[in-house]
């Protein structure tokens, strides 16, 4: 067995047959949990709509014009159910890819960077086993296809500056700079532009001007144009909006209510890369390095650390999905950091690591035990717990010191993966799901033909599960403060009813004479606005953040 396992690290075909190993496991359970409130649903139910309407080029959101970014994400998406059916699973698939081909670019890039396939195969592996990474791609947002072109566009211009081929090195990375822009826009080219800067600096390269430059250039204005300006005959000011609304405000308001401190990130970070926090420090606080390369290398990193934070803690708005690509220069100064330790200390590093994992898995059974709010699948636990302890006694005898640290940090990975997919699939109202209230309505004859009414929250997965055009009620709460500068008629009022300056009582009573049901959520613990629901004809059923009124 030492010898399988030594091959798969070594070899070219072993990196294969690890990698897709890793994308099985990330496919089991895949699609065992509803769709997750309120970024998952909302990226879910617009790819939905863009496959039922056979537009691919302006995305809706409940059947209103959602330009908040560009479409890929949404046609990727599409494209899983398409193949898949509409499904979490569907919906999921292409992010596991995602996880797939950064898993490859982080070997790539580390290769170039330490000239070391050891190095390189353990940098992949430490990347693997980032909460913050394995968070990205099991739950739809667009940072993880955001994630896997910078990754991508950072290891082609590296090739450019140290292999063959440079011209189509060149023109691939200026293609991933493009699709860059149709992913996420012109902020998630923040990262990439700061790394070939950097670079520039620290190594000192240049880059002569040529006709495959040239070209590069041409190809990238080409690619982030393509979209928008082909809706400019349409939507003049769509350049406008998407600059001003989705870019500026972003960066100097509360937008969307997600303001946070500036010291957001630094808080946040070191808990989500909390396993290596031991050689991370090692790495950030180095004082013995000699070689001048080693030197440099180690620079390159830590600014690219530094600056990434600096810039996002400026920002006003922040989700800790935002610096996810700080990832890699994490993955790579872990690596550094180990390299750094004494045999003793990378050891006791790499043990901390093994007994985390157990205790998570442990930790979380024992845990829902306590609370009955929590459930579990203790025989899968359990079962992964006894096979991790026996793996780790075996691998912790002398001869198999030389796979040690890789093996242990691939466990890491796939005990969180294990973990959290058990996690979601037992408790998805806990998870924000609203699948189970969806099931209990489809499941009585009485309730699932009645209109889905949803009271000031925008619940895009309602719509998602009913196939039914969701009305929702707008009291005041931003979700519900929708765009429609971009609508070219009033059909969107059929969905949406404002009762701001309006007899509310009168307007939820007028909803509800014909058969119907409506969602209320709790907040702070209080239905919202429960004086227009009790002491009323209304039957009730509690899903605890949500009550079904009907």
């Amino acid at each position: 067995m030492r010898s399988f396992l030594e091959n798969m690290l070594k070899s070219g075909p072993g990196l294969f047959v690890l990698l897709v190993f890793i994308f099985v496991c990330c496919l089991f359970g895949l699609g065992s949990w509803g769709l997750t409130e309120t970024s998952e649903s909302r990226y879910a139910q617009i790819g939905a709509e863009m496959m039922e309407s056979g537009d691919f080029s302006k995305p809706q959101l409940m059947g209103i014009y959602h330009f908040h970014k560009p479409p890929v994400t949404y046609q990727i998406t599409a494209l899983g159910y398409h193949l898949f059916g509409k499904n979490e699973f569907g919906a999921r698939f292409f992010l596991q890819l995602a996880l797939i081909i950064q898993l490859l670019l982080i070997f790539k890039i580390a290769r170039l960077l330490f000239n070391d396939r050891k190095k390189a195969i353990l940098a992949m592996l430490v990347y693997f086993s980032f909460p913050l990474v394995l968070i990205s791609v099991r739950n739809l947002t667009t940072d993880a296809y955001l994630n896997s072109t910078i990754l991508a566009s950072i290891y082609f211009w590296l090739s450019a500056i140290k292999g063959k081929h440079k011209t189509i090195q060149l023109l691939l990375f200026y293609l991933c700079l493009g699709l860059i822009i149709n992913i996420k826009g012109p902020v998630g080219l923040i990262f990439p532009v700061m790394f070939v800067i950097s670079y520039s600096i620290i190594f000192k390269t240049k880059f002569n001007f040529s006709i495959g430059m040239l070209t590069g250039w041409i190809l990238f204005i080409f690619l982030s144009g393509i979209w928008a300006f082909s809706l400019t005959r349409h939507y003049p000011w769509l350049i406008e909006y998407f600059l001003e609304e989705q870019i500026f405000k972003r960066v100097n308001s509360n937008s969307y209510n997600r303001a946070k401190p500036i010291w957001y990130y630094l808080i946040l970070l070191p808990a989500v890369f909390l396993p290596w926090i031991w050689p991370l420090s090692k790495a950030l606080f180095n004082r013995k390095t000699t070689e001048s390369s080693q030197r440099k290398l180690d620079r390159l990193l830590i600014w690219n650390t530094i600056l990434i934070l600096i810039v996002f803690s400026a920002f006003s708005t922040k989700l800790i999905l935002y610096v996810l690509p700080i990832s890699l220069y994490m993955a790579l100064l872990v690596v550094r950091g180990l390299d750094l330790m004494s045999i003793n200390r990378e050891h006791n590093a790499v043990s901390f690591i093994a007994i985390l994992g157990l205790v998570i898995l442990v930790g979380a059974s024992v845990y829902s035990r306590f609370d009955s709010g929590i459930d579990m699948d203790h025989l899968m636990i359990s079962g992964i717990s006894i096979f991790l302890l026996l793996f780790y006694l075996w691998l912790y005898r002398r001869e198999q010191s030389n796979i040690r640290v890789e093996m242990v940090t691939l466990l890491f990975g796939l005990t969180l993966v294990a973990a959290s997919t058990s996690f979601f699939r037992n408790n998805e109202l806990m998870v924000n799901s609203v699948k189970p209230i969806i099931e209990y309505i489809r499941a009585d004859k009485d309730l699932r033909d009645r209109q889905p009414i949803v009271f000031n929250y925008l619940l895009p997965s309602a719509q998602y599960y009913t196939g039914k055009e969701v009305i929702t009620v707008n009291n005041g709460h931003n979700t519900v403060q929708r765009d429609i500068r971009f609508q070219t008629d009033q059909n969107w009022k059929k969905s949406s009813v404002d009762i701001r300056d309006r007899d509310k009582k009168y307007v939820i009573d007028s909803l509800m004479r014909s058969p119907s049901y409506i969602l209320v959520r709790r907040r702070g613990g209080k239905i919202e606005m429960a004086e227009l629901f009790e002491d009323t004809a209304f039957e009730m059923k509690d899903f605890g953040k949500w009550v079904l009124f009907y």
